[in-house]
């Protein structure tokens, strides 16, 4: 399983970066947020496996197959929530139409292996998010509050719908690449849940932005070691903010300074 994890997650990053650059993503792969993902046997692979198909199959032109291959996203759905929001505004409805028929195909074999699979999960992530782990984006933050359960779901909505706002804005009128980038680093952000594993959106956001840089990619592996090593405490979701924030600023600012050039 967790050599199929590593394989998707290689193969995803191959499929985001440029036809020319493919050797590009090998540093995203030597990363410790691929470490982080391998110790822990996650799928984020799938999702990153997910992104590289669509921007494939959406560079190519052909929304309804990049929309079905975000169906691979749906593994972990709190990850992608700025990127599905971003197809709902630009009214993306051919996309939307095959991730829907992904989703359901994908629903309906985990409901032929077992039906009740499809409650226990989202009950099981309502009543433990928060608890689970120390989270890595601003949303930790909420949880470390003190408040009551309730006043804490209200205040994580707040920031899921801000964080959502704020990437959608930074991605507008961006060049495709860039714009993509931003919406894959901010899902980190907005997630209401998201741990170590998770951070393998980030080098993948750099590479089909376009914006990995050896300085990038050590501040990448640095910060992501700091939040794995200081689970537990409030420096984890401070670091991980941090080097979503790093990538954001990378990819805004490159593209400020491609647009002063021309």
């Amino acid at each position: 399983w967790i050599l199929f994890g590593l394989v998707a997650l290689a193969a995803g990053l191959i499929l985001l970066a440029p036809p020319g650059q493919r050797l590009d993503s090998l540093p995203a792969l030597a990363s410790v947020p691929t470490a982080l993902a391998v110790v822990n046997a996650q799928t984020d692979g799938l999702v990153v496996l997910g992104l590289g198909a669509a921007w494939t199959f959406a560079k190519r032109d052909h929304p309804l197959g990049a929309g079905a291959a975000l169906g691979l996203c749906l593994v972990k759905p709190q990850l992608v929530l700025p990127l599905g929001t971003a197809l709902i505004v630009t009214r993306s409805w051919r996309a939307l139409v095959g991730w829907t028929g992904s989703g359901a195909a994908l629903a309906g074999l985990a409901a032929l292996r077992e039906p009740r699979w499809l409650l226990d999960w989202p009950r099981f992530l309502a009543a433990h998010v928060g608890h689970l782990g120390t989270e890595l984006g601003p949303i930790q933050f909420v949880w470390s509050s003190g408040l009551s359960r309730s006043a804490q779901l209200a205040a994580a909505a707040l920031v899921l719908v801000v964080a959502i706002a704020g990437v959608l804005l930074l991605a507008w009128r961006r060049p495709p690449n860039v714009a993509a980038g931003i919406l894959v680093a901010g899902g980190l952000l907005a997630a209401p849940h998201a741990l170590g594993s998770d951070l393998v959106l980030v080098p993948a956001a750099l590479v089909v932005g376009q914006r990995g840089t050896w300085l990038v990619w050590a501040l990448v592996s640095i910060l992501a070691l700091v939040a794995a090593l200081s689970k537990g405490t409030l420096a984890s979701p401070l670091a991980g903010t941090a080097l979503v924030a790093l990538v954001l600023v990378q990819l805004r600012r490159t593209t400020a300074r491609s647009a002063a050039n021309l």
